[in-house]
């Protein structure tokens, strides 16, 4: 910001968001292992819930919410394994990753490849198949990685 003369929106810095992408993906496996666990039932629940509610913003192309949904799919797993600060402390540094996130969502990107993504860990945690749900949560978090350069193309001035 440059008081009384004008305020500027920075430049996306790749460089941030693949650390974050790093921290959150590895730390995110952790979570879901230990979901296989300890996850308890309500939880279960909320997953489910907000997978449906998903599904409804995606229809409405409603991007905003579909976002917070997102977001709160991944925080409900932090939250069910007992591990809320954790996800606090993510949410502090992810800033430029959720950006690339939210650009990603109101792209011509589709949703339901997060969505299957998202049915198939809740599916997978249900079974406390440990492995698989590793593996699912690495690829959800690694599309980042993958749509960045479409971003890139698409957005070139958006980014540092």
């Amino acid at each position: 910001m440059y008081p009384q003369v004008r305020s500027e929106v920075s430049k996306i810095d790749l460089e941030h968001v693949e650390e974050a992408r790093f921290v959150r993906e590895n730390i995110e496996r952790g979570i879901v292992r230990l979901a296989c666990h300890v996850f308890p039932d309500e939880y279960t629940m909320q997953l489910e819930t907000n997978i449906t509610m998903q599904e409804f913003y995606e229809n409405k192309q409603d991007y905003e919410n579909f976002y917070k949904l997102d977001d709160t799919f991944h925080q409900i797993l932090f939250v069910g394994t007992n591990k809320k600060r954790t996800w606090h402390m993510l949410q502090q540094m992810s800033t430029h990753f959720n950006r690339l996130r939210l650009l990603r969502l109101t792209s011509d990107l589709t949703l339901d490849v997060l969505i299957i993504q998202h049915r198939k860990i809740l599916q997978l945690l249900k079974n406390k198949d440990e492995q698989s749900v590793d593996e699912v949560v690495a690829e959800h978090l690694n599309l980042a990685v993958v749509e960045k350069e479409v971003l890139i193309k698409q957005y070139p001035t958006y980014f540092k």
